[in-house]
């Protein structure tokens, strides 16, 4: 399910073939590429943390 919810597919979509996915994040993705979206949500989630806390 939550495979399904990142790459943004519904229950009735059929999603790539695994070796797919793997082949990408070998040849490429980089680590920079995921270093930067993984950074945002970081951000993100201690802004939400700071807010709650602020309460």
């Amino acid at each position: 399910m939550y495979y399904r919810w990142f790459l943004g597919y519904t229950l009735q979509e059929e999603t790539p073939h695994f070796s797919t996915v793997s082949y990408n994040f070998r040849h490429r993705f980089t680590e920079e590429t995921v270093q930067s979206p993984c950074s945002m949500v970081e951000m993100a989630a201690g802004s939400e943390l700071q807010a709650r806390t602020a309460a």
